[in-house]
Formats: C-alpha cells, structure tokens, sequence
C-alpha cells in the first residue's frame, strides 16, 4: 500500500498536467471573444444605409493630426454636401424615412429572433444584444412616429389652402373652347 500511494500521486500528477494542457488558456480565450464581437451586423438589407452612414468614418491607420487648412476645406465639402442630402426635407418625406426604418427594425428583430432560435453560447449572447438594440431602436423610430404625422398632415393641409381651387365647370353640357 505504501508503495501505491506514490505511484498514483505521479500518476495524477501527469494526468493533470495533460489536462491543463488541453484547456484553452484564459488569453486565448480573451482574443477569440474580443474577436466575435460586432458591434453591428450588416447584411444585405441594411448595406446601403450602412454604407451612407459612415461617410464620417476614418480607416484606423488615418493620421490624426490635421492641418487648420485642412479642416476649413473638410467643413466646406460638409457644407456642399448638405443642402444636397436634406433636398427633400418636407414632413412627408421624414414620416417616409421613418416608415421605411420601422420596416428595417422590423426586419431586424425577425432575424434576429430567428437566428437566436439556433444559436448557442457567445452567438446567443450577441443575438440577444442585437436583438435589444433593435428593439430599442424601433421603439425610438415608432415614439417619433406620430410628430411626424402630424406634421405631415398639417403640411398638406396647408399646400391644399395654398392651392387656387379649380374653376367651376359648366352644368349644361356644353364645351367651351
């Protein structure tokens, strides 16, 4: 019995140590979840708004330090820019957008809950965070729905006022010309 006591303290010894071995170390595991995270997930129907809305992003190797010249030439492209995306900014047209972004988030949760049906572990978990985060977006979009109805019922109202009311027509059948 004394001399079986050795023998499996050596043994346990080794197995433990083969064991740590084959676990993956907590760094490694630190990169591969900093690697999955994503911030936003862009697929085919949100490309394009993605891609007009990040024409304020810089590539990271950018170099920061910009001269004054520079940033006054920067601000008259902002300001050539402008009036050009804001052409059509009626009332109509802002309930449009926001139709059209309800319909978006809507999108979003559906494949967002769709895709949580499947998956498991830090997948889930990003899911889950999508999934509030366009929640909480359309939530937004559908509070900032009725001012803009409103407006753009108002709007119209006012373009009818605005319009002459067309001549009266004769009753006896009659063209004039």
């Amino acid at each position: 019995m004394k001399k079986l006591f050795p023998v499996c303290v050596v043994v346990v010894a080794f197995g433990l140590a083969s064991w740590a071995q084959e676990q993956q170390s907590l760094g490694d595991a630190a990169r591969d979840n900093q690697a999955k995270k994503a911030s936003r997930v862009i697929d085919d129907d949100n490309l394009g708004s993605t891609l007009s809305s990040s024409n304020g992003v810089q590539d990271a190797s950018a170099k920061s330090a910009a001269s004054d010249g520079d940033a006054a030439t920067q601000e008259q492209k902002d300001a050539a820019v402008t009036p050009a995306a804001k052409a059509d900014d009626s009332a109509k047209h802002r309930l449009e957008v926001l139709k059209e972004k309800e319909a978006s988030w809507s999108k979003t949760i559906d494949m967002a809950n769709k895709h949580l049906e499947t998956a498991t572990g830090m997948a889930r978990d990003m899911w889950v965070r999508n999934l509030a985060s366009a929640e909480e977006g359309l939530s937004d979009t559908r509070s900032k729905m009725p001012e803009a109805e409103a407006a753009a019922k108002a709007e119209e109202a006012q373009q009818q006022e605005q319009t002459p009311a067309p001549a009266p027509t004769p009753t006896d059948g009659s063209s004039q010309q």
